[in-house]
């Protein structure tokens, strides 16, 4: 019995660290197509999309810990994100920042 919770608190330390990571990548998202599109004269797209992106790295970030603190909505909370995230990715052009994410 101690074997498995074992094993599940590090499926929980993983699932925590690749939402983080989801999450920081979606920061760096938002920060470098900010950067890139407010050079041009699209400010106010550029600060639309990196809010976008900066809430999905918050709704990331709020799903990692929730599952890691094993809150019951928290797990559906978080899938409801992954899904959203699978579905926006294939609905737009594929490139590599999508491919990333969906890898991670």
């Amino acid at each position: 019995m101690k074997r498995q919770k074992y094993y599940f608190d590090i499926k929980l330390k993983i699932a925590r660290a690749l939402f983080f990571l989801n999450a920081l990548t979606w920061v760096g998202f938002g920060i470098y197509l900010f950067r890139e599109m407010a050079g041009f004269d699209n400010r106010l797209s550029a600060v639309i999309l990196a809010i976008f992106m900066l809430g999905n790295a918050a709704a990331m970030l709020i799903s990692g810990l929730a599952i890691y603190k094993r809150l019951k909505w928290g797990y559906f909370f978080g899938i409801a994100v992954l899904a959203v995230n699978i579905l926006l990715t294939f609905t737009d052009q594929f490139g590599i920042a999508d491919f990333l994410t969906l890898l991670v």
